[in-house]
Parts: structure tokens; sequence; C-alpha cells
């Protein structure tokens, strides 16, 4: 599970270096990643735009929550292939995916 468009404090410690550095470990995380968590409350998400569209490339189950102008997009709307209202919503929906995956084991 990867989290995309997460809030997180940006210092040196978790920043690691450079913005490239930031776009290398996104793409590691992304190719690692079963699901992928997309934010899509806010404006001016253009990482999460970006991550969204790499994810989709990489054939990744994409989860979106949140209700912006960026929902609207058609490309959003073609590439998060579940959309929720909320976080919360969007959590029990994945422990349920992961417990029905965990369970057909």
């Amino acid at each position: 599970l990867y989290l995309s468009g997460k809030n997180v404090k940006i210092t040196p410690e978790t920043v690691r270096g450079t913005s490239k550095r930031i776009v290398v470990d996104d793409e590691f995380y992304l190719k690692k990643a079963t699901v992928v968590l997309a934010n899509l409350e806010g404006n001016g998400m253009t990482g999460t735009l970006c991550e969204i569209g790499y994810a989709r490339a990489l054939g990744k189950l994409i989860v979106g929550f949140g209700k912006s102008r960026l929902t609207e997009h058609p490309f959003i709307k073609r590439w998060v292939d579940i959309h929720l209202p909320t976080l919360e919503e969007a959590i029990d929906y994945l422990d349920d995916l992961l417990l029905g995956m965990y369970i057909g084991r």
C-alpha cells in the first residue's frame, strides 16, 4: 500500500536530498505497491496526478478519496478505479479488500 498525496511535514530528513530523490523514491514505492491510495482533496496536486498516472501505467489498483476540482478531471475519472468520499471510507474499503486477499490465500 502506498499513500499518495498525504500531508507530510517536509524537512531535510524527510526529503533525503533533492527533488530527483523524491521522484526516484516515488517510482520505487509505486512499483512495489499492490494498491495506491490517492488523496484527491485540495488543489495544486501535480505530484499526485503524476503518481496516479505512473501507477496506472504499472497496472496498479488506484483507490482515491475526497472531493475537489480534480475529481471531475477526465483522466482522474478514468484512471482512479474506486473513488470514495472520505479517507475513512477508503480505509474501510481497503480493510475489506486486504482481508479478502488474505483469506483467499
